[in-house]
C-alpha cells in the first residue's frame, strides 16, 4: 500500500480515527493522529495502538485502511 494515504489521514482536519489493516489479518487502531508516523520517504511507518506496543511497518505489511465514520451529534 502507498503510505501517502495514511499520511493524508493523519494530517486530515478534522482527524477521523481509522484502522490499519495488515496483510496478516491484524487490525491496528489509530485513535489520535500522534499514534501514527510515516517516514518522509514513505518507506516505513510506526503505529502505537492499544497498550504499550509499537509496530514498525513497511508498505507491503499494510493491506488497507478502514476510516471510521464521523461522529453523529445528537441534540438533547
Amino acid at each position: 500500500m502507498n503510505l501517502e494515504i495514511i499520511r493524508k489521514l493523519r494530517l486530515a482536519n478534522p482527524f477521523r480515527p481509522f484502522y490499519v489493516l495488515l496483510a496478516d489479518g491484524r487490525r491496528l487502531f489509530v485513535e489520535k493522529p500522534y499514534h501514527v508516523g510515516v517516514s518522509v520517504d514513505l518507506s516505513h511507518m510506526m503505529v502505537c495502538s492499544d497498550g504499550p506496543d509499537a509496530h514498525h511497518l513497511f508498505p507491503d505489511d499494510v493491506a488497507d485502511v478502514d476510516v471510521l465514520p464521523p461522529s453523529v451529534k445528537t441534540s438533547a
